[in-house]
């Protein structure tokens, strides 16, 4: 659900209609692998539905440590501590939740960022560089954004060494997958 729109949209609040679909599917009695992605806090509104499904994941996406860079490329997104406290919220109400550094965008303090990550011990952590634009239905970093990543000094190299860190940081016992490993559906 979800997998090239968030289904939490700012309509959502008002709309309610993620939390009306996920009503739905459970008063029909099925069971669907279920995972969801977002960058919206509001998602901590439907824990108490996410407790009820057998196979779910929520995963938040946290691109950066950073309020500045995250209002550069991202000015309409959650702010990064809401997003990290719903994370926390889900995870501590015992909803399987990922981590999603997807696009990873530039990170000014990368060590405090890897550690505050791995203190979240989600279910799963995933990075993924600026991969291009591909065919219709992929996704993809615009050019502009890429662009603007090369004009910070933010490239394939700095994304690898911010990489290692926060695999480091994760420890032998939890992988950092790598682009679409990471958003396969929930076992």
């Amino acid at each position: 659900m979800s997998s090239a729109t968030d289904p939490y949209q700012p309509a959502e609040r008002r709309l309610r209609l993620t939390r009306s679909i996920l009503e739905t599917v459970l008063a029909a009695g099925v069971q669907p692998r279920l995972t969801m992605q977002t960058r919206s806090p509001m998602a901590a509104r439907d824990i108490d539905l996410f407790q009820r499904f057998d196979r779910i994941r929520v995963n938040f996406t946290i691109t950066t440590d950073s309020e500045r860079v995250r209002l550069r490329y991202e000015p309409s997104a959650p702010a990064i501590h809401a997003r990290l406290r719903a994370a926390r919220a889900l995870i501590d109400a015992g909803i399987p939740s990922g981590v999603s550094i997807s696009p990873m965008l530039p990170v000014e303090h990368i060590e405090a960022f890897a550690s505050t990550l791995a203190a979240l011990d989600a279910a799963e952590y995933v990075s993924q560089f600026m991969d291009p634009p591909g065919p219709a239905f992929v996704a993809g970093t615009p050019p502009a954004t890429r662009r603007m990543a090369c004009d910070d000094g933010w490239g394939l190299r700095q994304y690898e060494a911010a990489r290692t860190v926060i695999e480091r940081a994760l420890g032998p016992d939890r992988r950092l997958l790598e682009g679409a490993e990471g958003f396969a559906p929930v076992e």
